[in-house]
């Protein structure tokens, strides 16, 4: 006998269920997972210890949740929402993943309706999408200083004319 974690629909099928992910795999890819190393891609993908990571729902349900974050998806009955959004915030955080704007607010806005705000309290703080997109930037200016030798030269020699950028710039050495 199988509970359905968002419904409460008990199922004496297993055929009528699946475990699916709390955070999905697309939504991880949104959230900073596309950063990862495959290895670590992998482990998220394939951790079933943690019982923040997996739920069971019926197929119906995993279906109509997709890879949607909370703003698009939210279980059926409003005693779980509480539970499944600290889940997610604690996943999110725990692996480092962000949330965009939109999840933020929801988050934050449904998690303050529970236990008087305690929960929002548990689940804070998380990073937030300008800190991936800082976080990109340092990345790629790391990685360009890597590079060395092919940084595009700098200085008056490489600026464009002020004949627009087809111009040809004679140099003078």
């Amino acid at each position: 006998m199988w509970q359905d974690e968002s419904t409460g629909e008990i199922f004496q099928d297993a055929a009528q269920v699946t475990v699916d992910r709390l955070v999905p795999l697309h939504e991880l890819h949104r959230s900073g997972g596309f950063l990862w190393p495959p290895a670590k891609r992998l482990l998220f993908a394939n951790t079933a210890e943690d019982p923040d990571l997996t739920y069971i729902v019926s197929r119906d349900v995993a279906e109509a949740r997709k890879d949607l974050d909370p703003t698009g998806w939210m279980p059926e009955r409003s005693e779980k929402a509480c539970e499944y959004l600290s889940r997610w915030v604690r996943v999110k955080r725990h692996w480092g993943l962000t949330m965009d704007e939109a999840e933020t607010a929801f988050v934050r806005t449904h998690l303050l309706e529970c236990d008087g705000g305690k929960a929002l309290v548990k689940a804070s703080p998380i990073i937030g999408y300008e800190d991936l997109l800082n976080s990109i930037s340092i990345r790629f200016l790391r990685l360009w200083k890597e590079i060395g030798s092919d940084q595009p030269e700098t200085g008056p020699e490489s600026a464009p004319d002020e004949n627009g950028p087809d111009a040809t710039v004679a140099r003078q050495d």
